[in-house]
């Protein structure tokens, strides 16, 4: 290792405002809130805080399904989509349930009892499909609620109690929508209903909850019983029963359905079933594909995010919403944008990740972490340990060799810590402790200065230490490198307590040591440039105290220029340096 010394110079220090204001800044983050988002509600222009889903079209508009009509949001502004009596391309409804923008860049909007209308930008006009099938009753039974395209562009729908619909897109439409405003008369639309995804002999109540479009063109159907495969052209529809030869179709699959008042993951073929305690409302259970064959899954207010293949801790939610989640999406920036029932948007960037709160009840007034790895936080002018695991703080102090009173600290880029110490007296004077990379031992140079409590330790990029002192005081030190061997392991022969006193000095200074077992002992003294300038050949001796005066003088027995000065202490095969203060 190279053994590292120091030129301190007094600077008039100037403003250090800047400097204070972080650090009061990271202490307010330590104890942030698991989730962080932003609330857009009525306040903000939303027609109404109930959300249905939530979309982001290829345009870049965000598009968000409420109780009272549907909203275009650009980031700044909604513009509100509401059903106009007088207008016949006006959305058919103001309750919209679902939104899918197709591979056309067609916008599909789902309604509560009017079927789907689908939205063509450039006109700006709404084309109806009336899926009632002439059932004039109204309610959630008709309520649109998922919508898939197929690899030939049809639309897949489901409706609560009316079951799947398929809508065939004719091919003069590809590029211009017809003029007219109800498309369902001149376009191919087909129901699947729900009773034909019943098996006679099972009376279990089967709803139908999500479609799966497959990479090879199967259409699977899940309900709260089983999944199905549906053969369109065939008018083909299969239900998939344990030991049933089509499970094998599903081994690459990774579906997750919410299916009655479970949760249910189809995996290789094979459904899981996760079971949630039943309070005295139902739970609210959401599932939603997030591109990629990664899911949402939402219960209650709690929300993850599930890659292939992740098995889930239910236990510990990727975010903590403060309402119930019925809808989630995810915009080109990356931000997550979560529907509530009733309270408007919630937005999270996940950039901005969460703080876990740790230390609770106790005063952190710094946080370090160095390149092993290992935290440090200072409690008032004390220096301990932190895990960031178990958020506890150890209880002896990380460094009980140097200084009690640790003010600042930082790291190098090649590992050494620097501390900034003080003792117990009030006598304007302080240390400068420092540990090199990989080692347990410490070097220290003690100066005369004023530090105060909320005195900083800066490292610049040109590897000059800064400090700051009362009364307006900077004191840099200026790093200088040589290449001498310090001891970085416990020795075996010398004790660590090697000590120079008086330091700094102006006459006469001791370097006492103590050795454990016998060896040659030699001290070589050294100035900033690397020079040496006094050396003492103590020659073998036996375990014991000894001490070594040196009376400042240097070659041709002339006295020293006050500074700073390096001894280095070798005994046998190992070394221990230091750093002494000639003041006179």
């Amino acid at each position: 290792m190279r053994l590292l010394t120091f030129a301190a110079q007094p600077v008039i220090m100037r403003l250090l405002l800047t400097f204070y204001t972080f650090l009061f800044f990271e202490v307010i983050f330590i104890n942030a809130q698991p989730t962080v988002f932003e609330r857009i509600t009525i306040e903000n222009g939303l027609s109404q805080g109930m959300i249905f889903d939530v979309l982001q079209t290829r345009d870049g508009f965000l598009w968000v399904a409420t109780k009272d009509g549907l909203n275009r949001y650009d980031g700044y502004n909604f513009k509100v989509f509401s059903h106009d009596p007088f207008d016949v391309f006006s959305v058919a409804e103001n309750t919209v349930t679902a939104l899918f923008e197709d591979s056309r860049g067609w916008l599909w909007v789902g309604t509560e009892s009017k079927g789907v209308d689908v939205y063509d930008r450039h006109s700006g006009r709404f084309h109806h499909f009336s899926l009632n099938f002439k059932n004039q009753e109204k309610g959630n039974a008709f309520d649109v609620f998922s919508m898939r395209e197929a690899p030939d562009g049809s639309i897949y729908l489901l409706q609560f109690s009316t079951g799947l619909t398929r809508i065939q897109i004719p091919k003069n439409w590809q590029q211009t929508l017809p003029a007219e405003p109800d498309l369902s008369v001149i376009a191919t639309v087909t129901r699947f209903p729900l009773e034909r995804f019943r098996i006679p002999e099972d009376k279990t109540l089967d709803i139908l909850r999500a479609i799966e479009m497959r990479d090879n063109g199967d259409i699977w159907i899940y309900s709260t019983v089983r999944p199905y495969l549906l053969e369109p052209d065939k008018g083909l529809i299969t239900p998939i029963v344990e030991k049933s030869p089509l499970l094998s179709d599903l081994q690459n699959g990774d579906y997750w359905a919410a299916l009655g008042l479970d949760l249910v993951r189809f995996q290789h073929g094979i459904p899981t079933t996760f079971s949630f305690p039943k309070t005295q409302t139902t739970p609210w259970i959401i599932t939603k594909p997030a591109g990629n064959k990664n899911f949402w899954v939402a219960i209650e207010h709690k929300l993850w995010f599930l890659s292939p293949g992740e098995i889930p801790d239910f236990s510990k939610p990727d975010w903590v919403l403060d309402e119930k989640i019925p809808s989630v999406a995810t915009d080109r920036n990356g931000n997550i944008w979560v529907g509530t029932l009733g309270y408007g948007l919630r937005k999270i960037n996940p950039k901005k990740q969460s703080f876990h709160t740790g230390a609770v009840r106790t005063s952190i007034w710094g946080l370090w972490r160095d390149l092993r790895g290992r935290y440090f936080c200072k409690v008032v002018n004390e220096l301990f340990t932190y895990d960031p695991i178990s958020g506890e703080i150890s209880t002896e102090r990380a460094f009980p060799e140097t200084s009690k009173r640790i003010l600042d600290m930082c790291m190098e880029p090649s590992g050494a810590i620097w501390m900034l110490g003080r003792g117990e007296q009030e006598n304007g004077r302080a240390e400068l402790w420092y540990q090199a990379p990989e080692s347990n031992l410490f070097q220290a140079y003690s100066f005369n200065f004023s530090p105060y409590v909320y005195a900083r330790l800066l490292r610049s990029h040109d590897g000059k230490i800064w400090i700051t002192g009362l009364n307006g005081q900077l004191v840099r030190f200026q790093v200088l490198k040589y290449n001498l061997t310090s001891g970085i392991h416990e020795s075996a022969v010398i004790s660590s307590s090697v000590k120079a006193y008086p330091n700094p000095f102006a006459q006469q200074v001791t370097i006492a040591y103590e050795l454990k077992a016998a060896a040659s002992v030699t001290l070589d003294l050294y100035d900033l440039s690397g020079k040496r300038i006094a050396s003492f050949n103590e020659g073998q001796k036996s375990p014991g105290s000894y001490n070594v005066q040196w009376n400042g003088l240097g070659g041709g027995s002339q006295k020293v220029a006050a500074g700073l000065y390096i001894y280095r202490l070798t005994v046998g095969k190992e070394l221990v340096s230091g750093f002494l203060h000639c003041a006179h």
